[in-house]
């Protein structure tokens, strides 16, 4: 009876400490809140525990667009010197090796002198290229921060200071340094800071993410720069990325920019005397064997000349024609827009005594100016063209082309597959389908279409709450389109998904944030056709997601603006961005 006893003490023993350990246990495994997260990261000094923290946050929260400062926890203990770059012995360079993309990384920020991790940065990078631990860190992103006296001051918010932003990349194995990008925001309160979303923008164009950048997120890195040869470099990697884009439509971003008026003199040498200019019939054969920028000359009342960047232009020239720097440059394409004097039929008198007969009329006129030979030409707007289009060698293209060897594609690329009607031109036939590819992986390429090809609701009938799974949406794609677009022999090369059996499919809101990471490699626009089915219809502009970024409430769209949003609206109408896997076999 006393070993029984004993033993029986031994297992009551053993029964006390599983309840004690258990609840303990699952309290460890419980998912923390994004708040939980925030204010375990404000407590932790140490840039291991608070690397780990970050990780686990990202893998845990949809994180979507949310930005907070209060992810940048402040680092006293844990980091080697190793990690930080020597910023003075950086090489300046617009994009990072593609080598760089197979890297884990870590993210730091010297906040006014002081440093941090950089969680808001860290966590919006690729779930590949995070590292889990310092141990596992290959390289580091180093966003310096300073403020500085500004000279301007107001009377409501006392001095104010300039913002300062430079971002560094360390290769850890190599020890090599590379300075990416500086930005500054002027005249801004002392508690001011900047839009860490607009910083992310800049890295996108900065860090090699696996895949190809979209148009309008050139575009927009274009319009953020402020130094001339910096704008002419972007202008020249956007003409040269998206060739095929340019040489397809006559249409497209604007890409007129304003020239900083403290930088305008770094181009004075190429603003002619437009008193010398002669006018020609056609092109001499040396206007075809320069370097070219494109401008737009505003000269005022006063004879004052602002300058303008004419990106619509140069994106257009042939890669043979177009200056890559300033100091390559030795010619240019000018657009002068002016005012004249036109004299009035009667003479007005002010109120200050003063009369005027004449009215300001503006004017415009095309030239090519060799800045070498310092020769003004103004030829004839048909001449003009005409020179372009041959003299400099333009060639239209009708189409990008099409995907002969499917295995060489990779993400960013676009080919076409299939047809549907875009053009509303019932007469000429549906036009091909142009996508991106999204991904690629052993069995084939993930593409979504490069225009919103239709405008549908996500659901018919009575406004009510319904899954993806059982909308009308999700039938209308898998039948009526799949069946209009497609032929057989297509059909058949489209992967089916193992979960649903559709062929054709809506992106999620995490797929459109992962493979599309910016607002502006989110934005699109609508074809004549998805334009014209708004009619009749309750719109709101965006495209619809099948499963939003935040739990489903009833569905989720993409805003034109790019940002996600939730709806309960199913019977309104949003444009339709169809995806589809192509199998590579």
């Amino acid at each position: 009876m006393g070993r029984i006893s004993t033993a029986m003490k031994r297992v009551g023993l053993l029964l006390c400490a599983l309840l004690l350990v258990l609840p303990l246990a699952s309290c460890g495994g419980k998912e923390l809140t994004l708040y939980e997260y925030k204010k375990k990261l404000q407590r932790t000094t140490a840039a291991g525990k608070a690397l780990q923290l970050l990780n686990d946050m990202a893998e845990v929260h949809d994180l979507g667009e949310k930005w907070s400062p209060d992810w940048n926890s402040q680092i006293r203990r844990g980091l080697a010197d190793s990690f930080l770059p020597d910023t003075a012995v950086a090489e300046p360079v617009r994009t990072l090796p593609e080598s760089f993309q197979d890297k884990k990384w870590i993210a730091l920020f010297n906040d006014a002198g002081v440093l941090r991790l950089y969680g808001e940065l860290f966590v919006h990078l690729p779930a590949r290229m995070r590292a889990a631990s310092l141990k596992e860190a290959e390289a580091v992103l180093y966003m310096e921060h300073t403020r500085e006296p500004s000279s301007e001051e107001t009377r409501w918010s006392g001095p104010l200071v300039n913002l300062n932003y430079t971002l560094y990349a360390k290769d850890l194995g190599s020890g090599q340094v590379y300075r990416l990008f500086s930005t500054q925001v002027m005249g801004v309160s002392d508690r001011s800071e900047t839009d860490s979303s607009a910083l992310w923008e800049r890295v996108i164009h900065a860090v090699p993410m696996g895949r190809k950048r979209t148009l309008m997120e050139d575009v927009y890195y274009f319009r953020s720069l402020d130094d001339p040869d910096d704008e002419l470099a972007a202008l020249y990697d956007l003409a040269r990325d998206h060739a095929d884009y340019f040489a397809r439509e006559s249409q497209g971003p604007d890409l007129t920019e304003s020239i900083s008026y403290r930088k305008k003199e770094r181009l004075a040498a190429f603003v002619p005397d437009f008193e010398k200019e002669q006018s020609i019939e056609a092109l001499s054969e040396g206007f075809q064997n320069r370097k070219y920028i494109c401008l737009e000359i505003s000269t005022s009342v006063q004879g004052d000349d602002y300058l303008y960047w004419r990106g619509d232009l140069y994106v257009r020239l042939p890669e043979e024609l177009r200056a890559a720097t300033l100091e390559e440059a030795d010619a240019a394409i000018i657009v002068h827009k002016y005012q004249t004097k036109q004299r009035r039929n009667v003479t007005y008198y002010y109120s200050d005594g003063t009369m005027s007969s004449f009215d300001y009329v503006p004017g415009y006129s095309y030239y090519l100016y060799d800045k070498t030979g310092d020769e003004l030409i103004r030829p004839r707007w048909r001449e003009f063209q005409a020179g372009l289009a041959e003299n400099l060698g333009r060639t239209e293209a009708t189409s990008a082309p099409q995907a002969a060897d499917w295995a060489s594609l990779s993400a960013g690329d676009t080919l076409f597959f299939g047809a549907y009607e875009q053009d509303g031109k019932a007469e000429t036939g549906p036009e091909p389908i142009e996508w991106i590819v999204l991904d690629k992986n052993d069995r084939g390429l993930l593409l979504l279409s490069q225009y919103e090809l239709a405008c549908r609701p996500y659901h018919a009938g009575e406004n009510e709450q319904v899954t993806w799974e059982a909308c009308a949406l999700r039938t209308w794609l898998n039948d009526t389109f799949l069946q209009q677009a497609f032929r057989q022999e297509e059909r058949s090369r489209m992967l089916t998904l193992d979960d649903s059996g559709d062929k054709v499919f809506l992106l999620s809101g995490q797929e459109a944030h992962t493979y599309l990471p910016s607002k502006l490699a989110r934005q699109t626009e609508p074809t004549a056709v998805a334009k014209a089915e708004q009619q009749g219809v309750r719109m709101r502009n965006g495209w619809w997601l099948s499963i939003g970024t935040n739990p489903v409430k009833y569905a989720s769209y993409v805003m034109q603006s790019g940002s996600y949003t939730d709806t309960d609206e199913l019977t309104y109408g949003h444009y339709v961005r169809p995806a589809l896997w192509i199998d590579l076999g």
